[in-house]
């Protein structure tokens, strides 16, 4: 697993770019404190500085520590339940080719809407990805461990039976 001290800028570039506007992102995650205010501790995703038009992020956010999947905008997929500090959870994210899209918590459904089909960000993937918010509100302490994408939007049914197993790396899609 891998883990993040609270440094301004800390990221982790993947050599993984989103090809297309059908995708999953999917993380095991771990914070070690909570959230404070209006923080946004960024799990996994793809961020073009300053383009929120190009957004795709996994997010934890405020103090009530919940899960958000930003898709190209500051109108994400919020989660109906949160997350505690200094326990392990598992996000994903999906989105399929007519836009829906869905965000899932432990395997469960906790989110779902609809977000127009736009190119994927022109940058790669990034793990701990702070962006660029002032005084560094983005930064995070914990842990990632599991980070997979898929070049398609896996079912329910997939993401339920496959979040509490490792990947092999030959699943088709990942």
């Amino acid at each position: 697993s891998l883990h993040s001290s609270r440094i301004a800028t800390a990221a982790v570039r993947t050599d993984v770019k989103l090809a297309t506007t059908t995708y999953t992102l999917e993380t095991w995650a771990m914070l070690d404190q909570a959230l404070t205010g209006t923080a946004r501790a960024y799990l996994m995703g793809q961020y073009v500085g300053g383009n929120r038009t190009t957004w795709v992020s996994l997010v934890i956010e405020g103090a009530a520590m919940t899960p958000k999947f930003y898709i190209g905008s500051e109108d994400p997929i919020i989660a109906d339940t949160n997350v505690e500090a200094g326990k392990w959870f598992h996000l994903a994210g999906t989105r399929d080719a007519d836009g829906t899209v869905k965000l899932y918590l432990n395997g469960k459904l906790v989110g779902s809407g609809t977000r127009s089909v736009g190119a994927p960000p022109d940058d790669v993937l990034e793990l701990f990805n702070t962006g660029s918010l002032p005084n560094n509100n983005a930064s995070i302490f914990g842990f990632l461990r599991e980070a997979r994408a898929w070049n398609r939007a896996r079912t329910a049914e997939e993401i339920a039976s496959g979040y509490a197993r490792a990947a092999s790396g030959k699943e088709e899609g990942l």
